[in-house]
């Protein structure tokens, strides 16, 4: 597998493009995927 640079940030390479981004926050815990995974990434 290749790795993909991000847009924006030149510097930041994607490591695996199936993973999920969590925010835990105090009051709501939020959750991202891949948008073109799943019809409602957030």
């Amino acid at each position: 597998m290749t790795k993909r640079r991000t847009g924006g940030h030149p510097d930041l390479k994607m490591v695996n493009p199936n993973a999920a981004a969590i925010d835990i926050g105090s009051t709501m815990h939020m959750a991202a995927v891949n948008p073109d995974i799943d019809i409602m990434p957030v």
